[in-house]
């Protein structure tokens, strides 16, 4: 996985979060309120997994924790066709997604020898011909435009469904050659039509095509990409143009990413972005994986665990129907996902959702049959009166009043 290949800003302001809530166990979502509105009526709030252990390590034992999933994403188990029947009967609703690169490939790769041989065309290239690769794990950009490569990859999907898997994620997909995020190419790479840089539109056309080769071989199973970047990215690079032919798209770095300092937020307007990004794109019935990234080795610290809330809580503030949320740590030397972490709240029920969330006394809100998240993204404090008595999770005082802290989270519980 390619998240930490790209230097992004970072962001100085924080977002605090207070979540009034019970949550949602992995693999046993809430059931939504039925007169609620369209965008949110749905919402079942729960976790999907990345699943990384070699297949010939996985046990029974692992087998059953993994079936409590809706969504299982096989990064680098490559499951025995004899363990996904085995997931299938554990859990007949269970979608298991095959992870594959559409964007790049590597010099050590299968495909790659054959590729360089037969196929220079479908290399990424400058204006100069050279190939254009990836600035940090130095792999090669393939061209999105070329015919024959769109084939290729929609020809390794077909295998993968063929083999037994619910679906595929195109890894490495979308990542537009602009500003600031054409850091992550080596150079920057020429549309073959026009031999001049590429433009928004062309990129995203070419990625669409790609996209349409992809689904028209795998038909009814699933088709997941990533690559539509953060709130901020989404809106500003047209990756909601790529929503066609998908079936759902994966967002790394919700609210953080693996490179990002543990005291940094972004901005309150950044953040707001995302959480629209989530309504936007589910509102489009398509499912949205949300992945919150940290460092290996950074993810049990203190402000690590401030980190979690926050992404948690975002989420549940901004979750519609068929949104799920998981955490991970990257290998920031490898740049890939060492697998799903476990959280302390998601074994609490939150209930049905009564509402989108909606601004008030400065801050943001949705409201919970037994609670509410509230989200405070700006450099002040406010004191908050609650409508009845609510206790922190972990406590035994109640109060009607209370501050929320700049920057800061917590989550409340009703009681009676």
């Amino acid at each position: 996985m390619f998240i930490g290949l790209m230097k992004r800003t970072m962001y100085v302001q924080v977002v605090a979060i207070l979540i009034v809530a019970l949550v949602a166990v992995p693999g046993n979502p809430v059931i939504a309120k039925k007169n609620a509105k369209r965008t949110h009526k749905n919402f079942q709030p729960g976790t999907f997994y990345v699943s990384t252990k070699r297949h010939s390590k996985i046990s029974r034992a692992d087998l059953k924790k993994i079936s409590r999933y809706k969504f299982v994403l096989d990064y680098r188990t490559f499951f025995r066709k004899s363990q996904i029947r085995t997931l299938r009967k554990m859990n007949g609703k269970i979608k298991i997604i095959r992870h594959f690169n559409a964007g790049h490939i590597f010099p050590n790769a299968p495909d790659y020898n054959y590729i360089n041989k037969n196929h220079p065309d479908w290399f990424a290239k400058t204006s100069t011909g050279k190939r254009v690769r990836t600035s940090k794990t130095k792999a090669f950009v393939m061209e999105p435009s070329n015919p024959g490569y769109q084939k290729r990859i929609a020809a390794h999907a077909r295998r993968f469904t063929q083999y037994g898997y619910s679906g595929v994620l195109a890894d490495s997909f979308y990542y537009p050659p602009f500003r600031p995020y054409s850091k992550y190419y080596s150079s920057t790479p020429i549309n073959p039509r026009t031999k001049k840089s590429y433009k928004s539109r062309d990129w995203i056309l070419a990625k669409n095509r790609l996209l349409k080769n992809i689904k028209s071989k795998i038909g009814r199973k699933l088709l997941l990409v990533n690559g539509y970047q953060t709130g901020r990215a989404y809106y500003r690079f047209g990756s909601g143009h790529l929503l066609k032919y998908v079936d759902g798209v994966l967002v790394e770095g919700f609210t953080r990413w693996p490179h990002d300092s543990l005291r940094s937020r972004r901005r309150a307007s950044d953040w707001l972005k995302e959480m629209k990004m989530v309504k936007r794109i589910s509102g489009k019935n398509k499912i949205i994986l949300l992945q919150t990234n940290f460092a290996a080795g950074t993810h049990n610290k203190k402000a690590a665990k401030r980190d979690k809330l926050l992404a948690f809580s975002s989420y549940l503030l901004s979750g519609q129907k068929n949104s799920y949320f998981e955490y991970d740590t990257v290998n920031m030397k490898k740049y890939w996902a060492n697998g799903s972490l476990s959280f302390r709240y998601y074994n609490i029920r939150l209930g049905r959702p009564h509402n989108n969330y909606y601004k008030k006394s400065n801050v943001f809100q949705r409201d919970f049959v037994k609670g509410k998240v509230l989200v405070n993204p700006f450099n002040k404090s406010y004191k908050i009166k609650l409508p009845r008595k609510y206790r922190r999770i972990g406590s035994k005082k109640r109060f009607k009043v209370f501050t929320l802290k700049r920057y800061s989270s917590a989550v409340l519980i009703k009681t009676r």
